[in-house]
């Protein structure tokens, strides 16, 4: 679709009551990845912390450590198919409330902690509620969004990771001066913020469900209604509110009776439309998670590899670090409609291999393996921070957003439960094996990700479907065709006719991204 004709002739007015409205909406699940963000970064800076490490008895790097790190992820490779069955029979926002009562509970186990093991277990049931976070969150995010402002509203939702992390990296800067144990339970506490925000959203009268998942039970009316307040403002003559009721209603129907018993997960790999879809789920599960982020765990860490040994400056230094990642993250979401997915996810992934064996070189001249020399440090820290902008920018906006697109509806809530638990699997291996590498073979852990990197780039190359200009249901016709990514570079002009959108019978083959 020619979306760039659509807005100049409808223009959807962001500042809008009914656009405020669908912002409200947004709350909830923008404040479940800010919960994921609260622990990626309380967990790599309390891990420097003399008074969690002595209270527990571990060490910075280490097998112990990597359990601490890595049960959250088994708990939310645990939670992730429960979390598909229910966000498909419950809704959007039954699961996102999930969400809330699981880390309820598991923050109350971990900062009650006495031992190691019941961290541990409070961590695992931390890690299990984030699963439905991570799977409703996402979709909810996407399906609500009017789709010309698909591309920078869902792909905020990822960005409120870096918002979770500057927000209690700046408050642990000064818990960390604490002599006793609150020095690291206040920052674990403040994880119970966004999740009572979202239990307290669920219930408003404002906040609506995803117009798809309401269509798919029946309810078309309601679906309607929300279309036209936050699609198309309030008018119901609006040519883009019957363009998606009559896609979302035909690829409803073409899939037939979407209710699908729990345990039939079929539908990822059913036909070869839907394997593609998944492949493309599946890609972004490891590659989101296996290009180099996963350091970011231990952003302290690697400061003392380049000569940073002083507490209080390694969490300065990981809080501006983790300030400047959000600014690449919010600009990464602001251009998605821009630049689209598939050149960002293969240019982005380019510039993230280069800068990652500048980082080797430069923390295998100048750290602490090294000679020491104030200059080289600096700027090895000043490309540890470029890494972290790039990749928030690159791989932040498209983490879920992308996902959530490629799948078809019938899909989409058990796909983004399997892209949970692959994320985590993949995290799994980053959070638990990092931790190792770097006791073992310090900078040079930073050579795996080089290799993998050149890798992906490959990879995004030759399968990298493009999705910007296209409803989400349009996509069916892009993944049917024999060459997806092929047919995902073609543009279709649409003219309005009578308040009725038709083909113009216009064709022209978008330019290549790549």
């Amino acid at each position: 679709m020619d979306y760039a004709r659509l807005q100049a002739e409808y223009k959807w007015n962001s500042l809008s009551y009914n656009a405020l409205r669908l912002y409200l909406c947004l709350v909830m699940p923008y404040c479940c990845s800010m919960a994921n963000g609260f622990d990626g970064s309380i967990m790599s800076t309390i891990n420097t912390m003399a008074q969690y490490l002595n209270y527990f008895g571990l060490k910075e790097v280490g097998a112990s450590t990597s359990l601490v790190f890595s049960i959250y992820n088994v708990g939310n490779m645990v939670g992730a198919p429960f979390s598909g069955i229910a966000t498909e029979k419950l809704g959007r926002r039954g699961g996102m409330f999930l969400y809330a009562v699981f880390v309820w509970i598991g923050i109350g186990l971990i900062v009650g902690a006495k031992t190691q093991a019941m961290f541990i277990g409070g961590r695992f049931v931390l890690g299990f509620g984030i699963a439905f976070a991570t799977c409703a969150a996402p979709t909810y995010a996407t399906e609500i969004t009017p789709p010309t402002w698909r591309g920078r509203l869902a792909g905020l939702y990822n960005t409120f990771y870096q918002v979770g992390s500057v927000i209690v990296t700046g408050i642990m800067v000064s818990s960390t001066n604490f002599s006793s144990s609150w020095a690291f339970r206040l920052p674990l506490l403040l994880q119970l913020i966004p999740a009572c925000i979202v239990g307290l959203f669920v219930f408003m009268p404002f906040i609506k469900e995803s117009p798809r998942w309401l269509m798919a039970h029946g309810r078309e009316e309601e679906a309607m209604k929300i279309i036209i307040d936050f699609h198309a403002d309030g008018d119901p003559n609006h040519p883009i509110v019957e363009l998606e009721m009559r896609e979302i209603r035909a690829s409803l129907e073409f899939e037939g009776n979407v209710s699908q018993p729990w345990w039939d997960w079929s539908c990822l790999w059913k036909n070869e439309e839907f394997r593609w879809r998944s492949l493309m789920m599946v890609i972004m599960s490891f590659f989101g998670q296996w290009s180099g982020n996963g350091l970011g765990y231990f952003t302290p860490v690697l400061y003392e590899n380049v000569g940073i040994t002083d507490q209080n400056r390694r969490v300065v230094l990981s809080f501006i670090g983790t300030f400047i990642s959000w600014f690449g993250a919010v600009a990464g979401a602001a251009t998605t409609d821009w630049f689209g997915r598939r050149g960002r996810l293969i240019w982005g992934t380019l510039v993230l291999c280069i800068t990652l064996a500048l980082i080797t070189l430069l923390t295998g001249l100048y750290g602490s393996t090294g000679v020491h020399n104030i200059a080289g440090s600096n700027t090895a820290i000043a490309f540890i921070n470029l890494f972290s902008v790039f990749f928030a920018f690159a791989y932040t906006p498209l983490q879920s957003l992308y996902c959530a697109e490629t799948l078809h509806y019938t899909q989409r809530a058990k796909g983004m439960a399997m892209h949970g638990f692959l994320g985590n699997v993949a995290l799994f291996v980053n959070t638990y094996g990092i931790p190792i590498a770097l006791a073992n073979i310090g900078y040079k852990t930073y050579l795996v990700y080089v290799g993998w990197t050149a890798l992906e780039v490959v990879v995004w190359y030759f399968l990298a479907v493009e999705t910007r200009g296209y409803t989400i249901e349009e996509l069916d016709e892009i993944f049917k065709s024999p060459n997806p990514i092929k047919a995902s570079k073609r543009r279709i002009k649409l003219k309005v006719n009578h308040g009725h959108l038709e083909n113009a019978d216009e064709e022209k083959v978008a330019p290549s991204p790549a």
